[in-house]
């Protein structure tokens, strides 16, 4: 099964398996009053470097939420290996200027 196989549109929104071209989307994604974290970029690199063995290997991973053809959030499910919970549920909104129309 491929990555393309993974994603979801509706008539506002497209939700896609993430991909190491979305790194700089991703860092975008940032609260402004969040503290610097110098292993951010690593991390989130990491993650998208692996995200399509995961597609393929359990079926989910992180989308990368687009509308307009922008990234515009993330969702995912991600396994964790050392809980007694199985999934974790990473998610984010790209701040906006202006309210979103319908």
């Amino acid at each position: 099964m491929s990555v393309a196989s993974h994603a979801f549109t509706t008539a506002r929104l497209t939700l896609r398996p993430a991909m190491p071209d979305d790194l700089a989307a991703l860092l975008a994604m940032r609260s402004a009053d969040a503290a610097a974290d110098p292993t951010r970029e690593a991390r989130i690199r990491a993650l998208l470097d692996g995200n399509a063995g995961l597609f393929a290997l359990v079926g989910f991973g992180l989308w990368l939420i687009e509308r307009d053809a922008r990234a515009a959030g993330f969702v995912g499910l991600r396994p964790r290996e050392s809980s007694a919970c199985f999934l974790r549920l990473p998610r984010g909104l790209k701040a906006s200027r202006s309210a979103p129309t319908s």
